[in-house]
Protein backbone atom coordinates (compact mmCIF):
# COMPACT_ATOMS: atom_id res chain seq x y z
CA UNK A 1 0.00 0.00 0.00
CA UNK A 2 1.37 3.35 -0.61
CA UNK A 3 1.46 6.25 1.76
CA UNK A 4 1.04 9.26 0.48
CA UNK A 5 1.51 12.56 2.38
CA UNK A 6 -0.03 15.17 0.75
CA UNK A 7 -3.00 17.32 1.48
CA UNK A 8 -6.51 16.96 -0.63
CA UNK A 9 -7.77 19.47 -2.42
CA UNK A 10 -10.89 20.09 -0.06
CA UNK A 11 -8.70 19.92 3.03
CA UNK A 12 -6.69 22.65 1.38
CA UNK A 13 -10.05 24.51 0.38
CA UNK A 14 -10.74 24.30 3.97
CA UNK A 15 -7.84 26.05 5.80
CA UNK A 16 -7.88 28.77 2.87
CA UNK A 17 -11.61 29.23 3.73
CA UNK A 18 -11.48 29.57 7.52
CA UNK A 19 -8.22 31.71 7.15
CA UNK A 20 -10.19 34.52 5.15
CA UNK A 21 -12.78 34.23 7.69
CA UNK A 22 -10.26 35.22 10.49
CA UNK A 23 -9.11 37.88 8.10
CA UNK A 24 -12.48 39.41 7.54
CA UNK A 25 -12.98 39.49 10.99
CA UNK A 26 -9.58 41.27 12.12
CA UNK A 27 -10.29 43.90 9.27
CA UNK A 28 -13.56 44.71 10.33
CA UNK A 29 -12.18 44.51 14.27
CA UNK A 30 -8.99 46.93 13.76
CA UNK A 31 -10.69 48.85 11.02
CA UNK A 32 -13.58 50.15 13.05
CA UNK A 33 -10.69 50.74 15.98
CA UNK A 34 -9.26 53.24 14.00
CA UNK A 35 -12.15 54.70 12.95
CA UNK A 36 -13.26 55.38 17.21
CA UNK A 37 -9.58 56.20 17.96
CA UNK A 38 -9.73 59.30 14.70
CA UNK A 39 -12.89 60.31 15.99
CA UNK A 40 -11.85 60.54 19.97
CA UNK A 41 -8.65 62.46 18.70
CA UNK A 42 -10.91 64.69 16.78
CA UNK A 43 -13.25 65.42 20.19
CA UNK A 44 -10.05 65.89 22.04
CA UNK A 45 -8.70 68.50 19.86
CA UNK A 46 -12.30 70.36 19.96
CA UNK A 47 -12.66 70.12 23.82
CA UNK A 48 -8.75 71.87 24.45
CA UNK A 49 -9.89 74.75 21.63
CA UNK A 50 -12.23 75.29 23.52
CA UNK A 51 -10.96 75.32 27.29
CA UNK A 52 -8.26 77.59 25.59
CA UNK A 53 -10.99 79.90 24.60
CA UNK A 54 -13.08 79.76 28.14
CA UNK A 55 -9.57 80.20 29.93
CA UNK A 56 -9.14 83.33 27.78
CA UNK A 57 -12.44 84.84 28.18
CA UNK A 58 -11.63 84.22 32.12
CA UNK A 59 -8.29 85.95 32.23
CA UNK A 60 -10.12 89.00 29.77
CA UNK A 61 -12.75 89.18 32.96
CA UNK A 62 -9.76 89.33 35.73
CA UNK A 63 -8.07 91.73 33.57
CA UNK A 64 -10.65 94.14 32.59
CA UNK A 65 -13.45 93.90 34.79
CA UNK A 66 -16.00 92.77 31.69
CA UNK A 67 -16.99 90.34 29.66
CA UNK A 68 -16.63 89.08 26.08
CA UNK A 69 -18.30 86.60 23.76
CA UNK A 70 -16.15 88.48 21.05
CA UNK A 71 -12.89 86.26 20.83
CA UNK A 72 -10.98 88.53 18.69
CA UNK A 73 -11.10 90.97 22.05
CA UNK A 74 -8.69 88.34 23.28
CA UNK A 75 -6.38 89.09 20.33
CA UNK A 76 -6.41 92.57 20.77
CA UNK A 77 -6.03 92.40 24.07
CA UNK A 78 -3.23 90.07 24.48
CA UNK A 79 -4.38 86.81 26.12
CA UNK A 80 -4.31 84.68 23.20
CA UNK A 81 -1.22 84.91 21.46
CA UNK A 82 -2.66 83.79 17.32
CA UNK A 83 -5.71 83.36 15.85
CA UNK A 84 -7.85 80.85 17.46
CA UNK A 85 -8.28 78.25 14.21
CA UNK A 86 -8.69 74.39 14.58
CA UNK A 87 -9.01 72.11 11.37
CA UNK A 88 -11.15 69.08 11.44
CA UNK A 89 -11.69 67.10 8.43
CA UNK A 90 -12.45 69.63 6.08
CA UNK A 91 -14.01 72.10 8.11
CA UNK A 92 -12.23 74.88 10.03
CA UNK A 93 -13.83 76.27 13.03
CA UNK A 94 -13.04 79.06 15.38
CA UNK A 95 -10.82 77.98 18.45
CA UNK A 96 -7.68 76.23 18.30
CA UNK A 97 -5.83 73.77 20.47
CA UNK A 98 -2.45 75.25 19.65
CA UNK A 99 -3.57 78.33 21.16
CA UNK A 100 -1.31 80.25 23.84
CA UNK A 101 -2.66 81.98 26.81
CA UNK A 102 -0.99 84.71 28.84
CA UNK A 103 1.60 86.51 29.13
CA UNK A 104 5.16 84.43 27.77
Amino acid sequence: MKNNRAFTLIEVMVVLSILTIIAILAYNFFGSTMKEAAEKQKSVEIYRALNVLADGFDLYYAKNGTETTFWPDLLTDGIIKSNPSITVGAVTTTGGANLKIGED
